[in-house]
C-alpha cells in the first residue's frame, strides 16, 4: 500500500473494490514476499480481513495490535462502507473516535 502515504493506499483499496466488484481484492504491502498462493484468503468469512494480535501485558491488561500489511476486503457494501470511513478517519485523525459501520 505504500509506506508514504496511507491515505492513497486505501483510495487505492477503493478504486480497486469499485474497479472489481464481483471479485475479492487483497491488498498486500509492497516489500511482502509472497510464499504461496493465496486463494485460501479470498476465502475469508468476513466482509474485510486483517491480522490482529494480542497479547497480555504485566499488568493484567491486553494489547491488541492491528498489522495492515495484508488486507482482504470483499466485494460486499458493508465493506466499501468500511474502507469509505477508513479514508474519511484518515482525513481528520482524532485518536478518541472509532470507527463505527451500522
Amino acid at each position: 500500500m505504500g509506506k508514504n502515504d496511507p491515505a492513497q493506499g486505501v483510495g487505492n483499496v477503493r478504486k480497486a473494490l469499485l474497479r472489481h466488484t464481483a471479485k475479492t481484492v487483497i491488498v498486500i504491502d509492497d516489500d511482502c514476499t509472497v510464499n504461496g498462493p493465496l486463494t485460501p484468503l479470498s476465502r475469508i468469512d468476513g466482509d474485510v480481513g486483517f491480522f490482529i494480535g494480542t497479547r497480555f501485558r504485566k499488568n493484567g491488561s491486553t494489547k491488541i495490535g492491528i498489522r495492515s500489511g495484508t488486507i482482504v476486503v470483499r466485494p460486499v457494501r458493508r465493506a466499501l462502507d468500511f474502507v469509505d470511513a477508513w479514508i474519511a478517519e484518515g482525513q481528520t485523525p482524532d485518536p478518541t473516535v472509532s470507527i463505527r459501520i451500522a
